[in-house]
């Protein structure tokens, strides 16, 4: 594989491991569905971006392809991309350890857990100014990076949800003791550190680099 598509697992991956790790309504739905139905039923939670995101990604593809030649909003949008990993990054800095039950969410169906989601606005800062940004510069010559960077993120969000839904079932000191923190931590370090990108993207669009 080139190194294109190497950069799209890893920022696929460092997106998902973020976006699952970080604390929202869908991860207090994770939680509270766990400790009250077990193991099983946290992880359907935890497969909700599954559902909700894919239709968001695929309007801010569709958006983005008709603003190719607008560059001076595609800079902007490309900056705020950077300040929305920058927050992120900040944030995740100073992450605390879950306390199970704390702020918990009764959800009644399926349909609940997907308009959670739909709610938060940080799923459509994500798509709009990160995600689809990244996803039509990456393959603009191949298919290849855009397929990997979405698989990456996806089973890297899931995954991190199902982890903390495990964690909970099993009073893991991954959830509640130092190690969540600590794993939060590093992936702010990392964000802040991709938001560079974006930057020099943005820059670039307004012809300064």
């Amino acid at each position: 594989m080139n190194e294109v598509v190497w950069s799209a697992i890893g920022a696929g991956t460092l997106f998902g491991l973020s976006g699952g790790f970080s604390p929202g309504p869908l991860l207090v739905l994770v939680i509270s569905e766990t400790l009250r139905h077990g193991l099983r039923v946290g992880i359907m939670v935890a497969i909700t971006p599954l559902l909700t995101d894919f239709p968001v990604m695929l309007m801010a593809i569709l958006l983005l392809n008709q603003l190719t030649h607008f560059d001076l909003l595609l800079g902007g949008i490309s900056l705020t991309g950077a300040i929305f990993l920058l927050r992120i990054g900040w944030l995740s800095l100073k992450t605390a350890p879950i306390i199970p039950g704390e702020g918990e969410v009764r959800p009644h169906s399926i349909g609940t857990r997907m308009m959670t989601n739909y709610l938060n606005p940080s799923m459509y800062l994500f798509w709009f100014t990160v995600g689809a940004p990244f996803l039509v510069r990456s393959s603009r010559t191949d298919f290849w990076p855009g397929i990997v960077f979405t698989l990456s993120f996806y089973v890297s969000i899931i995954g991190a949800k199902s982890l903390v839904a495990l964690g909970i079932s099993r009073s893991s000191r991954l959830t509640e003791g130092i190690w969540y923190p600590r794993i939060m931590k590093l992936l702010g370090i990392f964000l802040m550190g991709f938001s560079l990108v974006f930057v020099k993207d943005g820059l670039g669009y307004f012809g300064l680099i």
